[in-house]
């Protein structure tokens, strides 16, 4: 009897530094991370990554909007039914790409002066903007609908 006091005291004294050891490391946490500001310019961009900064301001040089409808009036009757037979232009650069998605008549049209742009679709690829927006909105989806934000619960919180 008396051995298994002993063995069991030896035990227990091997085990009191462990449980100490892990409560007091439980306590300690990490320093919240400072968060980090997006500068949303594309000229801070140019920098850190020069080829693809010249690329994409060379594509500033073509900035007549060609309306391909008016081109071929075709197009419309070819179209019907579908947005593309209300507004489609040609192509012109991607610095435009913003402008082009805020300005097009296939997501509706402004019904007065106080409605505000249209709703935006593929805007995440169009703006170096995103990641800011991501960052000040956390947990949270916002989509513009006739220029209000309108914030819902994104489906990945």
């Amino acid at each position: 009897m008396t051995r298994i006091k002993i063995n069991a005291r030896r035990i227990f004294s091997l085990l009191i530094p462990f449980f100490f050891f892990t409560s007091v490391h439980a306590e300690q946490t990490a320093a919240p991370a400072k968060p980090v500001t997006v500068e949303a310019k594309n000229e801070t961009f140019a920098p850190q990554h020069p080829d693809q900064y010249l690329s994409w301001k060379a594509t500033s040089e073509q900035s007549e909007r060609v309306d391909a409808l008016a081109e071929d009036p075709r197009l419309v009757i070819l179209w019907a039914g579908y947005p593309f037979s209300r507004d489609y232009n040609k192509p012109r650069g991607h610095a435009f790409a913003v402008t082009d998605v805020r300005e097009t008549l296939r997501t509706g049209a402004p019904k007065n002066a106080e409605d505000g742009p249209l709703p935006m679709a593929c805007w995440s690829c169009k703006s170096p903007d995103v990641a800011r927006l991501i960052q000040k909105t956390a947990k949270m989806a916002t989509s513009t609908v006739n220029g209000r934000a309108a914030a819902r619960k994104s489906s990945t919180t």
